[in-house]
């Protein structure tokens, strides 16, 4: 759950049964964070950002010409840039926050069904694209 004063999120949920939740939905919105739908349904094809910073290969999607130009490599960098006030007054990160895991287990099986499901969205899109 996202709690932190001062700090709002903007939490985009999945029109599927396994992600959509009223009450965790309605919980997250009671503590004042925005709700969205997940872009999915918006793009047929591309776009994945692979898990770094900077990707130079990411979708459109993944970014936005805001005539910032702050390039950030690693999450420590971002947070140092934030408390030195480096940052814009508005930040947008996108993040999946099933993939925050300090335990190796849950991590490693977490990033193997992603490049799992990655591949095979790669094949499908290859014959619909």
């Amino acid at each position: 759950m996202v709690v932190n004063p001062g700090i709002s999120a903007s939490c985009c949920f999945r029109a599927v049964p396994e992600s959509w939740d009223e009450a965790v939905i309605q919980k997250i919105a009671g503590l004042g964070h925005e709700i969205g739908y997940h872009y999915e349904k918006l793009s047929t094809c591309r776009g994945d950002t692979g898990r770094r910073w900077n990707h130079a290969g990411a979708g459109i999607r993944d970014r936005v010409n805001s005539g910032f130009d702050i390039r950030v490599n690693s999450t420590g960098q971002l947070m140092e840039l934030a408390r030195q006030g480096r940052l814009p007054e508005r930040v947008m990160i996108n993040t999946h926050p099933q993939r925050w895991e300090d335990r190796a287990w849950p991590w490693v099986k977490e990033l193997v069904w992603q490049n799992v499901k990655n591949g095979v969205k790669k094949i499908v899109l290859s014959f619909k694209c």
